[in-house]
């Protein structure tokens, strides 16, 4: 039955909406079903990490709202939405992290940079390439970078006092067909959202709701004449929720740039109100269950096809020829195949092919969006609450490990956000090394409360926040009532990594440090191993799987019902007008 509807899908929504057939879809599900089961003995086992991918949203970055009058405070210097210094910095300490775990901790990247390791795609918005500049000169800092040849610094004139280089590789795609990255900027997406907000009653009640405090909120900050709101056609069908949107985003801003004094006084009712419109607008187009998670279809494709095709490679070259069947062999070559076409299709991962370069990597950093990486997450856990802070990071880890006394080996998954590991719910509990037998704030409130309510695909409205929700009256009068997390049917966030001002004391020490900055030395690993300045680990590294892990064939027999679903949705939502 799975077969079939991958099938379908396959012929479908590749086709129409992201690119021609994929063999590998059946060849990975046929692996995750019949999936063999590895023999243990009971020597000594080595763990070694063959792949990471980095998904991280841009850093802080400067308010979008339009001046009318010169707002008091110290001034930006920067157009709207691009980065701001504080932003560089959070990116650059994301860098110094992943340069401790993954070059001086584990020996997985080599001592100096090296392009054929290290692959940086991001979204074409300075704020993006930006963030990912920051960040490979934090994994790379002075003296580890490409140096300049004598013969080299001669040619420029007057003689070049440079000894390295300051920039790295950062690729892009253009906006309009970067499906990857930024799928809800897609043609019929966008249609979607407008008739989403055009018939589904919760919309409609949301902005009955805000629009009427806007007035008085935007006044008692600023007064009257002094800002205004530039909103997109589509934003124009729900006014009052996207001025909440784009105020309190604002407001984040402004706080994450440690400018706080220059935050607008305004009632604590009224900054709630803009806080739960805000939440709502943001879960409602980008982690709604029956749709958000569909904008992360090309992305969890792509990450599928290399985690598997990363331990076929890793199969291949460890087994003699006499030893694998032609059928295996065929598999890695359709995975093989399926890989490279989805590099060529996009114009930020196509210089990879050229020369098999794919081959070689092994760190990916993608530089994105809060609209990425939270439907990158409710593909896995059916929802996520709020926004991400600025500079959140979600890291994908490949690790192999090998029993040494009969020589095979089982490859897992394993995943962290903003430092913290996440436990894949369709993974069987088991803590590895480096847990230290906590749960992720995720795996908390899945406990605590259920999931969003799941919809039937394109054109339902599962409006569970409609009625009897309240933003508060006009005057902000102590007690009048709020709309809550709870009105929108969104899980808490008992931790705080996405809410920061409503972390709950005691529920983990080591999640205190958390917020818009990443804990610094979150990535860490408790021992070292030595490395070379190739990267390669000596004699095999016995540490270093951070947090959780999942079998690989256990990742990808949930991923596929996932990735069929969230397929049917885009065909449901984009029918054949998403052509690419």
């Amino acid at each position: 039955m799975r077969l079939e509807i991958i099938s379908r899908i396959s012929t479908s929504i590749f086709r129409r909406y992201l690119s021609p057939s994929r063999l590998s879809f059946v060849f990975f599900l046929l692996l995750a079903v019949a999936g063999k089961k590895e023999k243990r003995g009971s020597g000594m086992t080595f763990k070694k990490l063959h792949f990471v991918v980095e998904l991280a949203r841009h850093g802080a970055r400067t308010p979008r709202l339009e001046q009318l009058k010169g707002l008091p405070g110290r001034p930006w210097n920067l157009p709207g939405g691009f980065l701001t210094a504080v932003g560089e910095a959070q990116h650059a300490e994301i860098g110094r992290s992943v340069r401790q775990r993954f070059v001086e901790d584990l020996g997985f990247l080599s001592l100096n940079f090296n392009s054929t390791e290290v692959h940086a795609r991001s979204t074409m918005y300075a704020r993006t390439l930006m963030s990912a500049q920051a960040q490979l000169a934090g994994i790379y800092p002075p003296g580890s970078r490409p140096t300049l040849g004598e013969w080299q610094r001669r040619v420029i004139t007057p003689e070049s006092p440079v000894h390295s280089l300051s920039s790295f590789p950062v690729f892009s795609h253009p906006k309009s067909t970067d499906f990857l990255l930024m799928a809800g900027d897609a043609p019929c997406i966008q249609e979607w959202q407008k008739e989403d907000m055009r018939k589904c009653p919760v919309w409609a009640e949301a902005e009955r709701r805000i629009a009427p405090l806007m007035k008085p909120i935007v006044e008692e900050a600023y007064g009257p004449g002094v800002i205004r709101f530039a909103l997109k056609s589509a934003q124009k069908l729900s006014p009052g929720l996207f001025q909440a949107f784009h105020f309190h985003d604002a407001l984040i801003c402004m706080r994450t740039d440690g400018r706080e004094d220059e935050v607008p006084k305004i009632s604590q009712t009224y900054e709630e109100a803009l806080a739960v419109a805000s939440r709502f607008v943001f879960s409602r187009l980008y982690s709604a269950s029956h749709y958000g998670g569909a904008e992360s279809f090309r992305f969890w494709s792509l990450v599928v096809d290399w985690l598997l095709w990363k331990r076929l490679e890793v199969e291949a070259s460890s087994t003699s020829d006499s030893r694998r069947g032609a059928e295996e062999e065929r598999g890695k070559e359709g995975v093989e195949a399926s890989l490279r076409q989805r590099l060529e299709e996009d114009a930020g991962l196509a210089p990879l092919v050229t020369g098999d370069a794919f081959k070689k990597t092994k760190f990916l950093l993608l530089a994105s969006h809060d609209s990425t990486l939270i439907p990158v997450l409710t593909s896995l856990f059916d929802g996520w609450p709020g926004q991400p802070p600025e500079a959140s990071a979600l890291f994908i880890e490949l690790w192999e490990e090998r029993e040494e006394s009969t020589g095979e080996s089982s490859f897992s998954v394993s995943l962290t956000l903003n430092g913290e590991p996440l436990r894949i719910p369709w993974c069987p509990v088991g803590t590895i090394a480096g847990a230290g037998g906590k749960t992720s704030g995720l795996t908390a409130w899945r406990r605590g409360r259920d999931m969003p309510q799941k919809s039937g695909g394109a054109g339902a409205c599962p409006d569970a926040a409609a009625g009897g929700v309240s933003f508060g009256t006009q005057g902000g009068d102590e007690g009048a009532s709020v709309w809550t997390e709870e009105d929108l049917n969104v899980p808490e966030d008992p931790y705080g990594i996405f809410w920061p001002h409503k972390h709950k004391q005691g529920a983990t020490e080591s999640l205190d440090d958390l917020g818009h900055f990443w804990a610094p030395g979150a990535l860490r690993s408790s021992s070292s191993g030595s490395q070379n300045d190739e990267g390669d680990s000596a004699g095999g590294s016995n540490i270093g799987i951070h947090g959780f892990s999942c079998r690989l064939e256990d990742f990808i027999d949930g991923m596929a019902p996932r990735l069929s679903r969230i397929g049917q949705e885009l065909e449901k939502l984009c029918g054949n007008s998403c052509e690419t």
